[in-house]
């Protein structure tokens, strides 16, 4: 099969385009001649009972050392597999996959946050008792 290039004499993809793309309508990726679709799994994965979710402890200490999210490939890992191009469909499905994770940390902390609260307002109303339990005791 021939590349074919637009404003590039030397094309290294079946099409390669040196300059700006639209497209109207809809844009299919990966699968095979046969199907169309994605060949990528969407990350719904991250839902479930399997997955290693994360602490946002651990999603911290990962970033301090080695400088981007532990979902995203990195930029080294990206030229070393593509050269100088972005896969956008995996950039893609990881940008998800990044999301899915932030909105399950969120879940949780405001688990936290509600089981917090509920301990802070019962410490409350036992300091108030106390309070007026001393005071009760010093009028005597």
């Amino acid at each position: 099969m021939n590349k074919v290039g637009i404003r590039t004499w030397t094309p290294q993809y079946d099409l390669d385009v040196n300059g700006n793309i639209r497209a109207i309508g809809s844009v299919y990726y990966g699968g095979t001649t046969t199907t169309t679709g994605t060949a990528y799994n969407k990350p719904d994965y991250v839902f479930g009972e399997e997955y290693n979710l994360l602490k946002t402890e651990d999603v911290e200490i990962f970033l301090k050392e080695k400088s981007h999210l532990p979902w995203v490939k990195s930029v080294e890992q990206e030229k070393q597999e593509n050269g100088g191009a972005t896969d956008m469909t995996r950039m893609a499905f990881e940008t998800l996959e990044s999301v899915e994770n932030l909105q399950l940390q969120i879940i949780r902390q405001q688990n936290l946050i509600i089981e917090q609260k509920t301990k802070i307002e019962a410490l409350e109303l036992r300091l108030l008792k106390l309070e007026s339990s001393v005071k009760l005791q010093r009028n005597k």
